[in-house]
């Protein structure tokens, strides 16, 4: 309820975003590095070809991460609103924000051991 509270207040989402563009770049480079030694590419350096699942895991995990922070954040500058609307601890209490961002940081743990590369 809590985390399903703040991700409908919306926001930038630029760090997703980041590390997709980055993901991008750095597989068109490794394709492009494979093709000069004429080593077989196994994925289309195409901006239209999707990232392999890991990097988009990797982009969500990104944005857990930084909305815990945001969780506690908002607890240490006692802020009562964030993008217009309460903050977690402002309409939940400071015990829940502070619960709710220390899960969203470990399931990001997890979730990092989890990924393959």
């Amino acid at each position: 309820a809590v985390t399903e509270y703040f991700f409908r207040a919306g926001g930038k989402r630029i760090r997703p975003v980041m590390v997709l563009i980055m993901a991008r770049a750095i597989l068109a480079h490794t394709e492009a590095e494979k093709a000069a030694l004429n080593k077989e590419s196994t994925v289309s350096t195409s901006f239209d070809t999707h990232t392999i699942p890991t990097q988009v895991q990797l982009a969500q995990i990104t944005e857990l991460i930084h909305t815990a922070s945001l969780f506690h954040d908002d607890i240490i500058d006692v802020s009562d609103t964030r993008r217009g609307q309460k903050t977690v601890n402002s309409a939940y209490g400071n015990r829940v924000a502070v619960l709710s961002g220390d899960f969203l940081l470990a399931r990001s743990a997890i979730l990092l051991a989890e990924l393959e590369d």
